[in-house]
């Protein structure tokens, strides 16, 4: 009897002394479940001041701390009181067209009275852009074309076996002058009867025309009071992209002949 006594005895003071510590242990691991069930069901928010608004109502919340606060700042206008330095304005009249002149194109500087030798091609220029072996001689304009106007003339021939080249470089009076012989040409080649063709739309002023018989191909081209005048057989022209070249090049060269010269 008195050994069950002491076995009940000890075991109420261990229940005793574990009672405490059960506890302890119940009380940390409520601490530790709480914050899992917030994180379950939203975001936790600071516990020392409200909540920060979203959407509009963040928006006016930003104007008013805004106002209220120090310092604030002066709204700008968006649409300026005056108008930008040489702005005219919706009011202002139309400029005019800066392509078309309206006085005669007169040049200020009188035309040259000699074709220098760097205003017309040469025989290595021409066996370069055709192709083949070329020579250059002394020439005559056009007879359809020879009596035109013009302050300077200058003309050459070059030759190949089988083609012929025939180059005219004029001086005229003024820019709208040398525009001016361009048609006239024109007319003159069609009186001839020659066939226009399209219009190069090369240089101020520029026209283009085959013979009656087919075998030769003229354009003439008008730039800074300069006419050139090219007539190239069939065997000259037969390669659309050389005979263009040729003519590029040869109004290129014209500069030289003009009273400013090249620059």
């Amino acid at each position: 009897m008195t050994r069950v006594t002491t076995r009940r005895a000890a075991g109420l003071t261990l229940a005793g002394a574990l009672l405490p510590a059960a506890l302890l242990l119940s009380a940390c691991g409520g601490q530790q479940a709480e914050p899992r069930a917030t994180e379950q069901s939203g975001p936790v928010s600071p516990s020392n001041g409200p909540s920060a608004p979203t959407g509009a109502d963040s928006a006016e919340a930003g104007s008013a701390s805004a106002g209220s606060g120090e310092g604030q700042s002066v709204p700008v206008e968006h649409e300026p009181s005056a108008l930008p330095p040489g702005d005219p304005g919706l009011d202002a009249p139309p400029a005019p067209n800066p392509g078309v002149p309206e006085d005669d194109r007169d040049q200020k500087v009188r035309a040259r009275t000699v074709v220098p030798d760097p205003a017309m091609l040469d025989a290595q220029t021409v066996s370069g852009v055709l192709g083949g072996s070329w020579r250059q001689s002394g020439g005559r304009p056009l007879g359809c074309l020879a009596g035109d106007d013009a302050v300077a003339k200058r003309s050459a021939t070059y030759r190949s076996q089988d083609a012929q080249v025939l180059q005219t470089v004029a001086t005229h009076d003024s820019l709208a002058e040398a525009d001016r012989a361009v048609a006239r040409l024109g007319r003159r080649l069609g009186g001839c009867g020659w066939t226009r063709l399209a219009d190069p739309r090369l240089g101020s002023a520029s026209t283009a025309a085959r013979g009656a018989d087919g075998s030769r191909t003229a354009v003439v081209v008008a730039a800074e009071g300069v006419t050139v005048t090219l007539v190239g057989s069939k065997a000259a022209t037969q390669s659309r992209a050389r005979w263009s070249s040729l003519v590029d090049l040869a109004l290129g060269n014209s500069c030289a002949a003009t009273a400013h010269g090249c620059h």
